[in-house]
């Protein structure tokens, strides 16, 4: 077999994607080049996009001594908005670079390099979990990769500091652990089973709907013999996020699963929303959501956040009881839009790469969903990584179906969509080039 380091994969896929940034969209690396040689370094420090948004706010409360509060800068109430982990990490840069200073905005991108370098690297090492061993398997993971960060997530994972790039680390390193365990011993160790825990707990801290289909997914691929062990990775994880809940009863006077946003979800994807689904120029530009300057920014901070939470709730229950139609119209579309409509809004299109041509995008974006309804249907005939990689990607979309989304959400599980390409190009005719295994001799 022909080595190919890992260090080699990684190197790879950060100069096409950077190279592919660099050349295919000038404008953004124009606007943040004008941002450094204009001498204007205050005004960039305090763009929301690259101090975390929300996760930077609560992080500058926590620097402050604040604890868990905002999610506003101006606000300094408790808060449940957001899980804890990320505004740890945000709280903890600030507390010793600074809030809005060059010290912490380079922290935080060394922080993601290495987060992102984890994520490379473990994608690199899912190819060979997944039969690619060869180096044109890493090779073909790479360019994969490097492919649908170019056209869905360029700006997300190479230059803002919200979620997705830490996402993109943390979920690859869950993902080649999960494969490990499903190739390992048929009944895996405790050890592992603990270990797989504090990954779901670390993740629902993070991410609850990435750890629910995590979990979801491990449960379904497991055989009988190793489902107990797997049930007693969800009891650890479990009890890591009792912390955050007895905090959040004693705050809120009830123990919020792990974020508090449900029915304010449910509302602005049924009632405010027009289609179901979030959209820039429909709602962020137009004063809608409370994280814009209007009217529902006034009101959240007026009401406060457990009694603006509970108008949304009664909100979203009323307009169920007056025309269920109109919430099941909206899950209809949205499960389309999920899986195979990639959107028509130009403003969506250009946050994410927008001079990538519409085609390419109108392509791959079904292509990952035909990828999982490939993996599902030989299921039974390959391993059960490919029941893995198909549930998870279901069980992570379903919330978002029934409550609300947004096309970012779908690049929060970037490399569970890159593993499900890479399955589908394996059980392609060309997947034997890529597997690294010769062909058996002849008998002499």
């Amino acid at each position: 077999m022909t080595r190919w380091p890992a260090a080699a994969s990684c190197l790879l896929i950060v100069a096409l994607a950077s190279l592919g940034v660099s050349a295919l969209d000038p404008e953004w690396r124009a606007a943040v080049g004008r941002s450094f040689s204009e001498g204007d370094l205050a005004d960039f420090l305090e763009r929301p996009e690259f101090r975390g948004v929300e996760y930077g706010f609560i992080g500058a409360h926590l620097a402050a001594g604040r604890g868990f509060s905002g999610p506003y800068p101006e606000v300094e109430e408790p808060t449940a908005v957001m899980p804890p982990v990320l505004p740890m990490i945000f709280g903890a840069v600030f507390a010793v670079a600074g809030h809005q200073t060059i010290a912490g905005f380079l922290l935080l991108l060394v922080i993601r390099v290495i987060v992102l370098g984890l994520g490379f690297w473990s994608l690199d090492r899912c190819a060979m979990e997944l039969g690619g061993a060869g180096a044109r398997g890493r090779v073909a993971m790479a360019g994969i990769t490097a492919l649908l960060i170019l056209v869905f997530a360029p700006r997300q994972l190479l230059f803002l500091l919200y979620d997705e790039w830490f996402l993109f680390g943390t979920v690859a390193f869950c993902l080649l652990f999960a494969l490990r365990m499903l190739r390992g011993p048929a009944v895996p160790t405790w050890r592992s089973a603990i270990v797989w825990g504090a990954l779901l707990g670390g993740m629902a801290l993070t991410q609850p709907i990435v750890a629910f289909a995590l979990g979801c997914a491990m449960i379904a691929a497991a055989h009988r013999e190793q489902r107990p062990r797997m049930l007693a990775a969800l009891g650890v994880s479990a009890l890591l996020l009792v912390p955050w809940g007895v905090r959040n009863a004693i705050r809120f006077g009830s123990p919020f699963s792990i974020k508090s946003t449900l029915f304010f979800e449910l509302h602005y994807g049924t009632v405010v929303s027009p289609q179901g689904i979030h959209r820039e120029e429909e709602v962020m530009m137009s004063g809608r959501h409370p994280f814009s300057p209007g009217p529902e920014h006034d009101r959240a901070i007026e009401l406060g956040e457990t009694a603006y939470f509970a108008e949304k709730r009664d909100l979203f229950l009323q307009s169920l009881r007056q025309s269920p139609g109109l919430y099941l119209a909206k899950v209809a579309y949205r499960a389309a839009y999920v899986t195979v409509l990639f959107p028509f809004s130009r403003a969506h299109q250009d946050y994410f790469s927008p001079v990538v041509p519409a085609a390419v995008k109108y392509a791959l974006y079904p292509a990952v969903f035909m990828a999982a309804i490939a993996c599902w249907r030989l299921r039974r005939h390959r391993r059960p990584e490919l029941t893995f990689l198909a549930v998870c990607y279901g069980s992570f979309l379903l919330p978002y179906v029934l409550i609300h989304f947004w096309l970012r959400y779908w690049v929060q599980i970037l490399p569970v969509h890159i593993l499900l390409v890479f399955c589908a190009l394996l059980m392609s005719p060309w997947g034997s080039s890529l597997t690294g295994r010769s062909a058996a001799p002849a008998p002499s």
